[in-house]
């Protein structure tokens, strides 16, 4: 495919690098977890698991897969997360209930929720100006 999503997986997966390549969206779509997969790039997103996916955090946070493998953050959930009786989050293939997070008053509530906290933590550790490489600028 010829799609921005494919051009960006297709360098993920050509480069050589120290550190993991980590993509944080808000997107609820499966297009970079698509585009990823087309171009053979290993990726962990939270869940393990084939089945009955589950999120988890110990994983996430102890973050001892190889450097080839991208990190996928959705902050905002997606179109294939699910939650339980037991108000657990899975990934599934099928459809179910949705766990998305939309533009409400209830947004705030939502994000301070697993595995969306978890993913801002991500991100915010991301951006920690002395873990970063983003330039600043001072006023």
């Amino acid at each position: 495919m010829n799609t921005p999503y494919h051009h960006v997986t297709a360098w993920i997966g050509a480069i050589s690098r120290l550190y993991p390549i980590q993509l944080f969206t808000t997107n609820y779509d499966l297009l970079a977890e698509q585009a990823l997969e087309e171009n053979r790039v290993p990726y962990f997103d939270g869940f393990v698991g084939t089945r009955d996916t589950f999120f988890d955090l110990q994983a996430m946070e102890q973050d001892a897969l190889p450097t080839r493998w991208a990190r996928l953050w959705k902050i905002h959930g997606s179109v294939n997360w699910t939650e339980d009786q037991d108000g657990k989050i899975h990934r599934r293939h099928s459809p179910g209930s949705k766990q998305l997070i939309y533009p409400s008053h209830l947004k705030y509530d939502q994000s301070r929720r697993m595995p969306y906290l978890a993913m801002l933590d991500r991100l915010r550790t991301f951006l920690d100006p002395d873990s970063t490489v983003l330039p600043s600028h001072r006023c």
